[in-house]
């Protein structure tokens, strides 16, 4: 059966895919420093602080992606 220009290829699937892992594991990574941090401010770093923290410990993090995580 050929390819259409509507499926994917098994080689784009294993790309996306991978990114997808990529980007959830990067998603991990940041999620534990909140929590790291949030645990050491003894749960009253806001979000422009929390934010501050985060970038001085050279983590990669704006405003909108500390407002996506789940409150815990």
């Amino acid at each position: 059966m050929e390819n259409t220009a509507n499926e994917p290829t098994p080689a784009a699937l294993s790309a996306d895919c991978f990114a997808i892992a990529c980007r959830a594991m990067d998603d991990m990574v940041i999620l534990a420093h909140i929590l790291e941090q949030h645990r050491l401010s003894l749960k009253s770093y806001g979000r422009p602080r929390m934010t501050e923290e985060l970038q001085e410990l050279e983590v990669s993090v704006g405003h909108l992606l500390l407002l996506k995580q789940p409150p815990q």
